[in-house]
Formats: structure tokens, C-alpha cells, sequence
């Protein structure tokens, strides 16, 4: 519907956010974490298709009682912007910087396309199974 007064539209800075989480789902701090395109619900990131990545998460979550938990029932904060020290398949070189990494599992990133849900690009090289990810753009493919 059109304005036709003073609107305050509660602006937050976008940089974490809060999504609800899928029953029976744990989401562990600093988990690559993802939500579907069927249910917009929260999970803890895999290498699955028909899924947008959301971030890292801020907290922990975790199912207590399956027969008790529902869809949204949780919710957990998202880091949407950052650049985080991740672990990676295979064996990263440093000709992953400035490439496109993807979501392996909820704590690991692989430099190959047959991966396919993308959550950033590789800006350090550490060593063999470390890189640093800077999540920003792939983060907000979300939004």
C-alpha cells in the first residue's frame, strides 16, 4: 500500500541476520549454513543442490528433542559479510585466491564446480586443507 505518512522502515545494518532453522536441524557456531528453495528454512550447509547460501553462523543451535521441535520452532544469527578462515577439501594451492570456493559440508570449502552451492571467493592461501573465504557476495546472493 502507498505511504501516505511518516513510515519508520527499522533499518538494521544487514551484516547479521536471523533466519528460522528446519526441525531437527544442529547448526554449530561458525557452521557454512543454507537455506532451501522449496521451505526457506535454515540447515547446516552440504553439498546439495536447490540450496542458497546464507553465511556463517553467529551461534550454536542444536535439537534437544526431535519429537518436540517444528520448523522455525529455532532460529539462529548469520554472519553475512567477513572474511573467515575455513577448512578445504582436497588441496588447496594458491591458485584458489580469487577463485570461487563451495560448500563441501558445514565446515569445509572445495575449489571444483562440481560442488554446487557457492558461499565466496578464496583470498588466502594458508596451506594444503586452510584458505581464507571472503563470503559477502555469495552471502547476499541470499537476499
Amino acid at each position: 500500500m502507498a505511504l501516505s505518512a511518516l513510515y519508520e522502515a527499522k533499518r538494521s545494518d544487514g551484516q547479521i541476520l536471523t533466519y528460522k532453522i528446519k526441525s531437527g536441524q544442529n547448526i554449530y557456531k561458525g557452521a557454512l549454513v543454507m537455506t532451501t528453495d522449496a521451505n526457506g528454512y535454515l540447515y547446516a550447509g552440504a553439498d546439495s543442490a536447490s540450496v542458497t547460501f546464507q553465511g556463517i553462523a553467529v551461534e550454536t543451535s542444536l535439537t534437544t528433542d526431535v519429537t518436540t521441535d517444528a520448523d522455525g520452532k529455532r532460529s539462529v544469527r548469520v554472519f553475512k559479510t567477513g572474511v573467515f578462515e575455513l577448512l578445504a577439501t582436497g588441496t588447496a594451492s594458491q591458485a584458489w585466491v580469487g577463485a570461487k570456493v563451495y560448500i563441501s559440508d558445514d565446515n569445509t570449502v572445495g575449489g571444483t564446480t562440481s560442488q554446487v552451492c557457492h558461499c565466496g571467493t578464496c583470498v588466502e592461501f594458508i596451506d594444503a586443507t586452510h584458505v581464507r573465504v571472503k563470503i559477502d557476495d555469495a552471502a547476499n546472493e541470499g537476499y
